[in-house]
């Protein structure tokens, strides 16, 4: 399981990568969409409490 976690982004990742440059025109849209997750993943993290 821990191995299909590890791989299935790098397989994933392009594909949609592909669909926003052709949805949007171009890679300033991937950019923002990094972005947009990283910003999320923060807020995500945000909730969790530290270790004693």
């Amino acid at each position: 399981m821990l191995n299909i976690a590890s791989t299935l982004p790098g397989v994933i990742g392009p594909a949609i990568a592909g669909v926003i440059v052709i949805a949007f025109g171009g890679y300033l849209a991937i950019y923002i969409a990094v972005v947009v997750i990283a910003l999320l993943g923060a807020l995500a993290v945000l909730p969790i409490k530290s270790v004693r």
